[in-house]
């Protein structure tokens, strides 16, 4: 599956992982090591499909599972818990980017006045300074358009 996986081949990386995911289930058991890493190897060819919630959703059980047969403290407990931070990032960057297309969309085409107008900008109540230049500068792009 791990071939299939670094070849681009998800689907038959996810069939074989799925098959081997479930056989060691029922074989081993929800809590047996072998089936917590294939858990975790699923979800980590969902990750890369960008199938943010499945990925997520199936490294929820794997860090449960690892904590629960290892310890909070193990190697890899740890390694399980960072795979899961980094799911979740990367899920605030879709809808980051979601986000700022959005924003785009309506600075630009839509109603620029009300979201890019310098009086409106988004800006900490009391510095006055702005705290998402990023978006301001997205805005102010859009607004020349």
């Amino acid at each position: 599956a791990s071939t299939y996986r670094n070849q681009g081949r998800w689907k038959e990386a996810e069939e074989l992982e799925v098959k081997v995911m479930e056989t060691s289930r029922t074989v081993l058991g929800a809590e047996h090591p072998s089936t917590l890493t294939s858990m975790a190897n699923l979800a980590v060819t969902y990750f890369r499909q960008e199938r943010w919630a499945e990925a997520e959703e199936l490294q929820i059980q794997a860090v449960a599972g690892y904590k629960k047969s290892y310890g909070v403290h193990h190697p890899d407990t740890h390694t399980v818990i960072s795979t899961l931070a980094y799911i979740r990032h990367m899920r605030g960057q879709e809808t980051l980017t979601n986000l700022v297309q959005e924003e785009s969309s309506i600075c630009g085409l839509q109603r620029p006045e009300s979201h890019c107008d310098s009086s409106n900008r988004v800006s900490d109540q009391n510095t006055r300074k702005p705290r998402w230049g990023w978006l301001n500068k997205l805005c102010d792009k859009g607004h020349k358009q």
